[in-house]
Formats: structure tokens, C-alpha cells, sequence
């Protein structure tokens, strides 16, 4: 049975190896692109049939065509009260519509503390050096680790980092967001904001009354962090690791080849849903996996199926990826505002989210590139996996966009690593992250 296991696990990693090589050329994404494109706009059309039949009457009259503007006004202004809401923590989600994780089947056998935010429990993995106590601040002079990932994934991801953390003697957290591991997860994409996941951020460092801090953050968690950070104490996090991860990103941060396998990623949820195999993803951007430790990356879902994957759809279509003209003058104007009404502005909630993504954006690449006084003792390590498929571009994004005020030295390339580098390089991601957290120059 063993040599079965690894004839198994050899031929999924060719499989998926061969795949992850033929997608790393342009002409192979462009044509991945081009068969999905029609897929998804029919489906998109097909699911806006009836509204259109419903609403399309209505739009022929100059008052029909008002009320279509002011509906679709109205939808926004809610959208953006909901963000501010979920940003101070006022909102309360009605536990109706969340779905709970069973602990007891999790993969990752490690102490949790739960916080509640807005309504939603959030699950926080703890883990504190032997012959130390359990406490609910770091006893370490360097201060706790807080391990943020991204999507679609969950603290699985760092299972072969904590314990070589935590054999240095490292206090360590690991934070599931809303809607991802073994936190709750609303059913509805439109209750997830950005804005919620700043604040959960915000608010368990500040529950767990950390001071003098080590985070580090992949993928969205980078992204959550460095819009973060600048709310905060500076007592509270001292130290930065951003591992494969981006500012709120643009087009013009990126090239075609890294655009198109977005666009790949963006159509394949729009269209599969929460019917997209985790574990599939994770062959791919990481083939060597191993099938049961792929297999834990959909273990949060055995319970909740499809329905419980709305954050990871949400994640995947906020991406503020559309030209500023889109996102500002047109989508401002009268006539985008009567389609989107015709349409029911809720078939528009992404982009609605991407153009308050993108303003944030803008103010948090002020922030880091200048970085006031009182941040000057912060320091910010960049560290990618350099065979990235997908964000290997922002390794430079964020060098550039960080003040070196604070960025400790150049960013750092982990070879034979992709976008997930705890996949493929664990020992050399914890050696980074020590070095960082012992004020060292690296490894």
C-alpha cells in the first residue's frame, strides 16, 4: 500500500509539474483566458436574465430610468455603510447566516483561542514554547509571532513553520480569517468586506494584548497587514515579514503574463463557485504537495461544502484589477449607474469593492512611502518565493513602495520556493523569519 501511495503521489506531482510548466507560457494563458471568457459572461448573462426581464420595461420612461440611478446610488451608500460598520466593529452578523467548523476534526493539532468580531467567532491557533506557560501575552523578549495567511487557505499553511519556531523558543499565533479555516463563515459574498478584515486584524492583536510583535503575512494576509498596521499602536508590532504578497494591487503593478493568470484564477471561481477543489489549487501553485497535505487545505469544508467558501470567492473578485478609468469615472457615471440598477446592483458588488479597495490603496502607498517619525523603529523584511507564477512582480511593488526607513535592506528571493514558500521551503521561511525576529541580517 505504501508503494502504491508514492507511485500515487509521484504521478500527481509530474501531473501537475507538467501542467504548472505548459501554464508558465503566455500563449497557453492567453488561450486558458480566451475559453473561459465566454463561459463566464454567458453565465453572468444567464443569472441576470430575469432581473433584465423584470427591469429592462421599466428603464424605457424617463422616470423608470431614475429610479434605476437612485436604486443603484442607494445600493452603494449601503455597501459603504456596512464597510464602515464592520471597520469599527458595530456590525453584528446574525449567526443565521454563518456557518460553523467542527474543531474536532481539524488537522492542526495546536492550542486555539476564539474571538468574537462582529458576531463571528474567530479561531486563533496558539502556540507557546515547552516549559513555557500558556499566556495571552508573549513572555519572549522578541515578542509573539502572528502568522497571517492567505486565500484560498487557511493556518494549515504554516504547519511546518511553528515548530520550527516554536523549538526557538517563539510564541506563536496563527489567525483563521472570517470566512476561512476554522473561523465562522458567512454564506453571503456581500457581507464580507475588506474593511472586516482589517478590523479582525486590529482587534485580536489588541485582545491578545501583543506588544513588540512579529507579523507575518502571505498573499491577502500581507495585503490586510499593511492596510493595518498604519491604525495601530506602534508598541504593538515592531516587525514585518511580507511573504508573496502585494500592496491593494493595479493592473500597472503586474505584467500580462502574472494579469492573465489572475484572470484565470478570477474566471475559474466566477464560474465554479465554491465547487473549485482546493486541493487542485494547491497542486498547482505548489505540485509537490503532498495529496494529504493538499487535502488539509479543504479540510475546514467538510462540513460546510460549497456554501461555506463565499470569502474565498469574495477574495478572488475584489481585486481592484480593472483601470482607473473604470473604476472612476465610468463606473461614476450616469450611464453605469442606470445599467447597474437595470441589472441589480448587487450583481456589481465586487466592483463596488474593488473602487473602495483601490482608494484604500492609494492612501496606504502614501503611507508606506513615507512612513512617519513615530513608525521609524518598525522594520519590514520582503521575502518571495522566486518561481511565483502569480506575484513574483510585487517583490519589486513593495521594495520600491516601502520607505527604506523602515524596509530592512533588499528584498530576499527563496529559491526552489513558489507562492507558497512554506510549501517548498519551510526551513529557509522560519530561518527568515528568526533572523528577522533576532534583528539579524539573515540567514
Amino acid at each position: 500500500m505504501d508503494l502504491l501511495q508514492r507511485i500515487y503521489s509521484y504521478l500527481l506531482t509530474l501531473t501537475f509539474k507538467t501542467i504548472a510548466t505548459l501554464y508558465s507560457f503566455l500563449i497557453v494563458r492567453s488561450a486558458v483566458v480566451l475559453f473561459l471568457l465566454p463561459a463566464y459572461v454567458a453565465l453572468q448573462g444567464l443569472f441576470s436574465i430575469p432581473v433584465l426581464l423584470q427591469n429592462l420595461p421599466k428603464a424605457l420612461s424617463s422616470a423608470g430610468r431614475e429610479h434605476f440611478v437612485d436604486a443603484c446610488d442607494e445600493y452603494r451608500e449601503s455597501e459603504k455603510a456596512l464597510a464602515r460598520k464592520q471597520l469599527v466593529g458595530s456590525f453584528r452578523f446574525s449567526r443565521s447566516k454563518l456557518l460553523q467548523a467542527d474543531l474536532g476534526h481539524c488537522p492542526l493539532k495546536l492550542p486555539t483561542e476564539v474571538i468574537e468580531v462582529c458576531g463571528a467567532r474567530v479561531n486563533v491557533f496558539h502556540g507557546v514554547p515547552s516549559g513555557e506557560e500558556k499566556t495571552l501575552s508573549s513572555s519572549s523578549p522578541a515578542g509573539p509571532v502572528i502568522l497571517l495567511h492567505g486565500n484560498p487557505s487557511w493556518s494549515w499553511m504554516w504547519r511546518d513553520i511553528m515548530p520550527r519556531l516554536l523549538h526557538q523558543g517563539r510564541e506563536v499565533y496563527a489567525i483563521d480569517w472570517i470566512g476561512h479555516g476554522y473561523s465562522d463563515k458567512p454564506c453571503d459574498p456581500s457581507d464580507i468586506t475588506f474593511e472586516l478584515h482589517v478590523h479582525t486584524l486590529s482587534k485580536v492583536l489588541k485582545q491578545l494584548n501583543v506588544c513588540n510583535g512579529t507579523i507575518v503575512a502571505h498573499d491577502w494576509g500581507g495585503c490586510i497587514a499593511l492596510c493595518t498596521v498604519p491604525s495601530l499602536s506602534p508598541t504593538i508590532v515592531s516587525r514585518l515579514v511580507l511573504l508573496n504578497t502585494f500592496f491593494p494591487p493595479r493592473p500597472y503593478d503586474i505584467s500580462v503574463r502574472s494579469y492573465l493568470l489572475y484572470l484565470s484564477w478570477f474566471l475559474s471561481t466566477g464560474i465554479l463557485d465554491g465547487l473549485l477543489p482546493e486541493e487542485l489549487v494547491m497542486r498547482f501553485m505548489a505540485p509537490e504537495i503532498t495529496p494529504a497535505d493538499a487535502a488539509g487545505f479543504a479540510a475546514p469544508f467538510a462540513r460546510t461544502g460549497a456554501k461555506g467558501k463565499a470569502s474565498i470567492a469574495r477574495f478572488a473578485h475584489i481585486v481592484p484589477a480593472l483601470p482607473d478609468a473604470v473604476l472612476g469615472a465610468a463606473r461614476l457615471s450616469r450611464a453605469w449607474r442606470l445599467a447597474e440598477g437595470v441589472l441589480g446592483p448587487r450583481r456589481l458588488t465586487n466592483v463596488n469593492a474593488q473602487a473602495r479597495l483601490a482608494r484604500r490603496g492609494e492612501q496606504i502607498r502614501n503611507f508606506w512611502r513615507e512612513v512617519p517619525a513615530g513608525w521609524a523603529a518598525l522594520r519590514v523584511k520582503i521575502v518571495f518565493g522566486r518561481q511565483d507564477p502569480l506575484l513574483a512582480d510585487f517583490k519589486d511593488v513593495l521594495e520600491r513602495g516601502i520607505s527604506e526607513r523602515v524596509r530592512d535592506g533588499g528584498g530576499v528571493w527563496i529559491e526552489g520556493a513558489g507562492h507558497y514558500p512554506g510549501e517548498e521551503q519551510p526551513a529557509e521561511v522560519a530561518r527568515w523569519i528568526l533572523a528577522v525576529t533576532d534583528e539579524g541580517d539573515g540567514p
